[in-house]
This record gives structure tokens, C-alpha cells and sequence, in this order.
């Protein structure tokens, strides 16, 4: 990869990531029009968060049309749900949690390794990591 390709790929995983964001806000009803501010506080404040907005609208992902919120269009949720399930989909890996979202959010999924043996009662609530790096 050369230099020049590398703030495209940058751009190109932070949109998929806001997409991810975006449908997971949706789908588990936390919020269905979140505004920049709040996107910032999954994301983490970076210069290109309106950029990387203003291109997933361009490509008819989103609507900035009621500002300042953000709302996902059809296109947008099944492409925010393709994201969010090659993410955080089902582990095929036997003793693995049963969904990354599920232990992402703090609850161990069916096929956890301490709901199988008994010590579900030790795990501790994790904390929640900023899910976009604008130097990512």
C-alpha cells in the first residue's frame, strides 16, 4: 500500500464504522436520529466526522436532511447491517461467546465459556472502548 492510498482507506473504514454505529443505535432503539455530538461519543471527536457524514450522504447511505440530525436511509440500514454483522456477528468457534455485541454491552452470550462452566457470576462489566480512531 503507498502513502497515498492510505488516508483513503482511513476515510473508507471510519464511513463503514459510522455505518455500524449508526444501524446499532437504530436496531437496539437507542436512538433513531443521533446527532454528530452524539456519534462523537461512540466515535470519539475527529475533524472528518462531518466529511465522512456528508460522503455517506452523497452516496445515499444517510439524510442530513433535518439538521442536525442523522438518519439512516433503506440503503443505508442494510448496508449498516451487513457492517454491523461482519463485526459483531455469531463466533463459530465452540467456548466463544455466542455474539461479540452481546459481550461488547456486558452480557455473556449462550455459548460463553463462563455461562457453560459456572463462573458467569465473575464477570465484570467491561468498558466500553472509542469504536472509531480518526488516526485509524
Amino acid at each position: 500500500m503507498s502513502v497515498s492510498e492510505a488516508p483513503a482507506l482511513s476515510a473508507l473504514r471510519r464511513r463503514d464504522e459510522l455505518l455500524s454505529l449508526l444501524y446499532w443505535l437504530h436496531a437496539d432503539q437507542l436512538n433513531d436520529t443521533p446527532t454528530a455530538t452524539d456519534l462523537e461519543v461512540f466515535a470519539g471527536p475527529h475533524e472528518s466526522l462531518d466529511d465522512d457524514l456528508r460522503t455517506l450522504a452523497a452516496a445515499g447511505l444517510v439524510s442530513l436532511d433535518a439538521p442536525p440530525s442523522i438518519h439512516l436511509t433503506a440503503a443505508g440500514l442494510l448496508e449498516g447491517m451487513r457492517r454491523f454483522e461482519e463485526d459483531f456477528g455469531s463466533s463459530p468457534i465452540p467456548g466463544v461467546a455466542g455474539n461479540a455485541h452481546e459481550v461488547m454491552v456486558g452480557v455473556c452470550g449462550p455459548n460463553a465459556r463462563c455461562v457453560r462452566d459456572g463462573s458467569h457470576g465473575e464477570c465484570a462489566e467491561p468498558v466500553l472502548p472509542t469504536v472509531i480512531s480518526p488516526d485509524a
